[in-house]
């Protein structure tokens, strides 16, 4: 029993389990659970407070727990860090609270945790090949590092995570899974900050950037050619007046649909396409060849430069919008289903019908080419006056 207040002052590892009454972290410092094989605890009396400016290392097995009533509320510090590698805390997840997590109330004691949401960090580390669970909650950082373990966050609604910084929601190698279906609101960065193969799969989740300022999808991954990084994941980008979401890193393309609703939606050279629809009601800055899986709609200002949009998908697909959209080159790619189009859109450059491919304009569609473009290829163009 360490009695009152404990003040971490210097790097400190645990090995034993201890009784206190309130702890402080300083910056800087890192407190640490290094047992391997049992279980250290440090129990809190009621109405504690956990104050972390530096890093609370959970490791392994770890445990912080409440007392046997009232509450024990952790405060993280801007700068502060939560690390847990807890493979235990299933369903729960590794952080807790809950059986088996990193944070575990006891009898009718209960942890105030909701510093976590807008302030600080906290870090998931992966060890071996486990299989993990994030704990489904709101964050500020988010950090899943692994490099050959598996994690799982499965929403039960949609969750935020408020950091503003282009590594706000972060993941490495290995692979990271939602589940749920529920939105993420992100205010900052979606970033996967390894150079190993790390999977992201969205599980048909949607990433909703609602920050302010400038925000970035990155990537440190060389993906081979033709890799979606990121797996069914949508995109929304919801930014305020001057804010935009931009590529960044290496190429990747995006394994599920963008709607573009507010600010500005740029895909640097990094972003080469998407395996869904990319809808603009707002502005986009195309700076590469760029494909498209499902349907194309522009309501906004989109710039395509001299880039070639492919359109390649396995369903029908279909060319709309309330703006006319001007294509520096067109590549009707999609042998499986006609592509249509219901409004007149401008083609600078080469327009593409691959073999087996169909398009299909609605009556009255007019094709323009400010310059002497070019009609090629093998496919079927079926026009109707």
């Amino acid at each position: 029993d360490l009695g009152d207040a404990v003040v971490i002052a210097h790097t400190i590892t645990m090995n034993a389990s201890a009784t206190i009454a309130s702890l402080t972290v300083n910056a800087n410092m890192t407190l640490q659970f290094t047992n391997t094989t049992t279980a250290y605890t440090l129990t809190f009396a009621a109405g504690s407070v956990i104050t972390v400016n530096g890093t609370l290392d959970m490791g392994k097995l770890g445990v912080i727990m409440t007392g046997s009533s009232g509450t024990t509320t952790i405060t993280v510090g801007s700068a502060g860090t939560i690390k847990t590698s807890n493979l235990t805390g299933a369903p729960v997840g590794a952080l807790g609270p809950g059986v088996g997590a990193s944070l575990q109330e006891q009898g009718t004691g209960v942890f105030i945790l909701t510093s976590l949401e807008t302030s600080g960090t906290v870090i998931y580390n992966g060890v071996g090949t486990g299989a993990y669970t994030v704990t489904d909650r709101n964050y500020n950082n988010l950090t899943v590092a692994t490099t050959t373990s598996s994690f799982t966050w499965t929403l039960a609604a949609d969750r935020t995570i408020a950091g503003t910084s282009a590594t706000a929601f972060t993941f490495g190698a290995g692979s990271l899974t939602l589940a749920g279906g529920f939105n993420i609101l992100l205010a900052g960065g979606l970033n996967n900050t390894t150079v190993y193969a790390g999977t992201f799969n969205g599980g048909g989740s949607t990433i909703v950037f609602n920050g302010p300022g400038v925000t970035y999808i990155s990537t440190n991954n060389n993906f081979p050619t033709g890799t979606v990084s990121w797996n069914n994941t949508n995109i929304i980008v919801n930014k305020s007046a001057g804010g935009s979401v931009s590529g960044n890193g290496y190429p990747m393309s995006i394994g599920g649909s963008v709607t573009v609703n507010s600010g500005t939606f740029n895909t640097g050279t990094q972003i080469k396409g998407v395996t869904g629809s990319l809808v603009n009601n707002a502005t986009t800055n195309v700076s590469t060849a760029f494909s498209i899986g499902g349907n194309f709609t522009n309501n906004g200002t989109l710039s395509l430069g001299a880039n070639v949009v492919t359109l390649n998908g396995t369903a029908s697909q279909t060319i709309s919008g309330t703006s006319v959209t001007s294509f520096g080159g067109l590549t009707i790619s999609n042998t499986v289903a006609p592509v249509s189009a219901t409004t007149n859109f401008n083609v600078s450059g080469i327009m593409t019908l691959n073999a087996n491919s169909i398009f299909s304009p609605a009556p009255g569609v007019v094709i323009n080419s400010v310059t002497a473009g070019t009609l090629t290829g093998s496919g079927t163009a079926q026009v109707t006056r």
